[in-house]
C-alpha cells in the first residue's frame, strides 16, 4: 500500500493515534490518559510534535491538550514542553489575523470583491479559536478581470509579485492564482480560478462566487464560500499530496459539525465539478478518522462505481494519514488519483499517462528563473504505464492476502465499516 512505501519512526502510529484523538470534536470521546502519558518520553514527544505540525494541526492539538485533566499526571516539566509551542503559534495566528482584516479593509475601500478561501475562512466559520485552525497564506478569489488591480492595490500596502516577467507569465498561463509577499514573511494568494488548467475535475468560481456568504463581525464583513463549496474546494486540494494532511479532514469534520451543508446541493456541485469520487473519499476518510458523521447512503448518492471503490479500499486509505506524506512513490500517487477520478475521465487520465507526464511548472517549482526549452518529462509514457499495471497486481495480491486476516478484512470493508 502507498504508506507502506519508506521508512518511518516506529513511534509515528502511536503519535499518530493520540494526535487524532486530540482533533476528534469532545463529543466523539475521552483522549486516552495512557496516551497522553506517553508524553513523558522525549524521543515520543519530538515524533508528536513533527507529525503534528506536518499535518497542520498543531495548534488545535496542544489547544485541546492543554484543557485535559489529563495533563496534569504529567510532570511539570513535560507539560511545559509539551506545550511550549503553543505560546508563539497563539502570536502569529493574532498577527494573521490583524494582517487579513487589513488586507480586506484596503480592498474593501477600493471596491473590490474577494471571497476569502481556506483557513482565513475556516477560522472564523468552524473553529472556536484562530490558533485551531492554522494560517500559512491568505487565499482570496476575484474576478479574473480584477486580479491585476488587486495586485496593484495591494503593492501599496507592502506586498510584491514576483520579480520575474516568466514567473509572472508562468503562473498566469499554467496555474490559478498569483502569490504575493510582504517582507513581514505574511503572503497572500489572489485566486482567479480554485483548481489547476490541466485537472481533470473543473470547479466554477463564478459560481462559488454567486453563492458566497457573509459573516458580519466587528472588524469588517467577511465573505467566504457555502459550507457546499467549501467542502468541494478542500476536497479537492486532497489530491495535491494524496490525502495524506489530517487538516484537511479536520476542516471538513469542523464544516459538518456546523450543521448547515445542504447534502442535495452538494451532490449536485460534486457531479458538475467531476469531483463525485474525490468527495466521497475526503468524507469516508473524515468519518472513519474523526467520527464526523455523514448521511447514510452518501456514497451512493455521489455514484461512485463499485471498481473505484474496490481499488481505493485495496490502497488502504486510512494507512496514508499516520507518515504525514501521503504515497511517497509517483506510481502510489498516480494510483490515488487515477482512481479518484470520475469514470468519464479515467480515459483522459489514462490518455496522459500513457504519453508522459508533464507538468508545465516544474521549472517554477525548481526555483528556477526561466522555463525550460521544453516541459519536464516525469516518467516515459510506456514505461510508467508498465510500473503502473505492475504496482495494480502487486495491491490485488495483497488484498487477496488480506482477506485471510480480520485486521485485514477490516482495511478491506473502508466503505462500509
Amino acid at each position: 500500500m502507498p504508506s507502506e512505501l519508506g521508512k518511518t519512526s516506529p513511534l509515528v502510529p502511536e503519535a499518530f493515534d493520540l494526535i487524532l484523538a486530540l482533533c476528534r470534536r469532545p463529543d466523539k470521546g475521552p483522549v486516552p490518559a495512557q496516551a497522553v502519558a506517553r508524553l513523558e518520553d522525549r524521543e515520543f514527544r519530538e515524533v508528536f510534535h513533527g507529525l503534528a505540525t506536518k499535518h497542520g494541526v498543531l495548534g488545535l492539538a496542544l489547544t485541546t491538550l492543554g484543557q485535559l485533566s489529563a495533563t496534569t499526571t504529567l510532570s511539570p516539566e513535560t507539560r511545559q514542553r509539551v506545550l511550549a509551542p503553543l505560546r508563539i503559534l497563539k502570536q502569529q495566528a493574532l498577527l494573521w489575523d490583524l494582517e487579513r482584516d487589513r488586507v480586506l479593509r484596503v480592498l474593501a475601500r477600493e471596491n473590490l470583491p474577494v471571497v476569502v478561501l481556506k483557513g482565513g475562512a475556516l477560522r472564523e466559520y468552524a473553529f472556536a479559536n484562530a490558533v485551531d485552525r492554522q494560517l500559512g497564506d491568505l487565499d482570496l478569489l476575484l474576478d479574473q478581470d480584477l486580479v491585476d488591480r488587486a495586485a496593484t492595490i495591494l503593492s501599496t500596502s507592502g506586498y510584491q509579485l514576483p520579480a520575474s516577467e516568466a514567473v509572472l507569465r508562468g503562473f498566469r498561463e499554467h496555474h490559478f492564482h498569483l502569490p504575493l509577499t510582504h517582507p513581514g514573511g505574511f503572503e497572500v494568494e489572489l485566486h482567479w480560478a480554485l483548481d489547476s488548467p490541466h485537472h481533470v475535475f473543473t470547479l466554477d468560481p463564478a459560481g462559488v462566487m454567486a453563492r458566497a456568504t457573509v459573516i458580519s463581525r466587528a472588524e469588517g464583513d467577511l465573505t467566504m464560500p457555502s459550507p457546499e463549496d467549501m467542502l468541494l474546494h478542500l476536497a479537492s486540494q486532497n489530491t495535491e499530496d494524496g490525502f495524506s494532511r489530517l487538516r484537511r479532514l479536520v476542516d471538513a469534520d469542523r464544516i459538518i459539525d456546523r450543521g448547515e451543508v445542504d447534502w442535495s446541493q452538494l451532490v449536485r456541485e460534486a457531479r458538475k465539478s467531476r469531483l463525485e469520487v474525490i468527495l466521497a473519499l475526503t468524507l469516508r476518510l473524515s468519518d472513519c478518522l474523526l467520527g464526523t458523521g455523514v448521511p447514510d447512503g452518501y456514497i451512493e448518492r455521489l455514484g461512485v462505481s463499485r471498481l473505484a471503490r474496490i481499488h481505493l479500499a485495496l490502497l488502504d486509505p486510512p494507512s496514508w494519514l499516520p507518515s504525514a506524506t501521503g504515497p511517497r512513490y509517483h506510481l502510489g500517487h498516480l494510483a490515488v488519483s487515477f482512481w479518484s477520478t470520475s469514470p468519464d475521465r479515467r480515459m483522459r487520465r489514462l490518455r496522459q499517462v500513457s504519453t508522459g507526464d508533464r507538468d508545465p511548472l516544474t521549472w517554477l517549482w525548481e526555483g528556477k528563473a526561466q522555463p525550460g526549452e521544453t516541459p519536464h518529462r516525469l516518467t516515459p509514457g510506456p514505461v510508467l504505464m508498465i510500473r503502473l499495471f505492475g504496482y495494480h497486481l502487486l495491491i490485488w495480491a495483497r488484498g487477496v492476502a488480506r482477506l485471510a486476516t480480520h485486521a485485514g478484512r477490516r482495511q478491506l470493508s473502508f466503505w462500509t465499516s
